[in-house]
């Protein structure tokens, strides 16, 4: 009667297979073998001479060879572990960026797509509006420099903004409205 394999060992021999086909290329067949039998099925050298008739000590000789090789192949992978993950930040930068830029050309097609009158608003700089300094201070700490810029935010971005309080949104708010524009445009 075998012994029935917990989930550990089965995991191990699994993992113990799927190294050795990694390695395919650079072990024989021979060292396959005998990898195999020994670290997957559990088997002594000498039994393993019964199968492939070959001296314990040679079968010793190629499984060291064999695991000499595969430690090679590990550590070379673990030297391409931190170019892999460069790739991967890089990628992911390369996706936002594109994100970005589509984002900037959906807004420049529908800045175009505005009327010439409206498009002169929402380009007027801000210093010219007589807003109140706390508010022309706060959209300066933001980068805040024409109508535009105020308009993509919705009111509770631009609330959470520091230094604002109820006062200032009520005053953009009041000139928002008076020259038919609102909070959180899509231009």
């Amino acid at each position: 009667m075998t012994k029935k394999k917990t989930i550990r060992e089965q995991s191990i021999e699994e993992l113990l297979a799927q190294l050795i086909i990694l390695a395919n290329n650079s072990l024989t067949k021979l060292e396959q073998l005998i990898l195999k039998e020994v670290l997957i099925h559990n088997r002594t050298f000498e039994e393993i001479t019964q199968t492939i008739r070959l001296p314990i000590l040679r079968q010793k000789q190629l499984f060291n060879i064999a695991v000499k090789r595969i430690g090679k192949i590990l550590s070379s992978v673990n030297e391409n572990i931190p170019a892999y993950q460069a790739l991967a930040e890089a990628n992911e930068k390369l996706t936002a960026t594109r994100q970005e830029l589509a984002s900037l050309q959906n807004s420049i097609k529908k800045r175009q797509e505005l009327s010439p009158g409206l498009q002169e608003l929402l380009a007027t700089p801000l210093d010219t509006i007589k807003f109140s300094a706390r508010v022309l201070n706060i959209c300066a700490m933001n980068e805040m420099e024409t109508l535009a810029d105020i308009v993509r935010y919705s009111r509770k971005d631009f609330f959470n903004k520091r230094n604002i309080g109820l006062t200032s949104i009520n005053e953009v708010e009041a000139f928002l409205t008076s020259q038919g524009l609102f909070w959180n445009m899509e231009i």
